[in-house]
């Protein structure tokens, strides 16, 4: 089950973060010409700076599906509310600092995803002592490695193609 969420987490966000000013692009077309490009910039950052959730909250489905097959539902419970206890803290200080101002919800976004996980593993592992095998990774790696270098060829080769047509 990991292997197979990992198959399509990665890549989806490796693919999102490689296209993430084509994204912004296309979502909010030329309303970028009128307003500061620093306004495309923190746009484009905080979408691949999101997409780093993409596998927490894939890991943290087949963790809660896992415990709840073993009849211990109330285990997802507590660890979402543990991670969402720190994560309004974590934005009522991390916002109201202006050089951290909105990648602060990002912070803690991520934060809130990243420790559920590991509160679910730590009870799966030690509390059920029920070894999950996260099987091997290398080639999901190698295989979102080649996918980010075509992608980002593709997206070069496009663009380069876009512009000469427009001329």
């Amino acid at each position: 089950a990991f292997n197979l969420t990992l198959n399509i987490a990665l890549p989806s966000m490796l693919g999102i973060m490689i296209l993430a000013p084509s994204i912004i692009s296309f979502l909010y077309g030329n309303t970028f010409e009128s307003i500061l490009i620093d306004e495309f910039a923190l746009s484009t950052n905080l979408l691949i700076l999101s997409t780093i959730s993409i596998p927490l909250i894939a890991i943290m489905q087949i963790q809660n599906a896992t415990l709840q097959g073993l009849n211990k539902s109330y285990v997802p419970l507590y660890s979402l509310l543990i991670s969402s206890v720190i994560k309004i803290c974590l934005v009522l200080i991390l916002v109201r600092i202006p050089s951290i101002s909105i990648y602060g919800l990002l912070i803690a976004n991520i934060t809130f995803y990243l420790l559920s996980t590991i509160l679910n593993q730590y009870y799966i592992r030690y509390k059920l002592r029920v070894k999950q095998s996260f099987g091997n990774i290398l080639p999901i790696l190698s295989s979102c490695c080649v996918m980010s270098v075509v992608l980002l060829l593709s997206n070069f080769a496009f663009a380069n193609f876009s512009l000469y047509f427009a001329l």
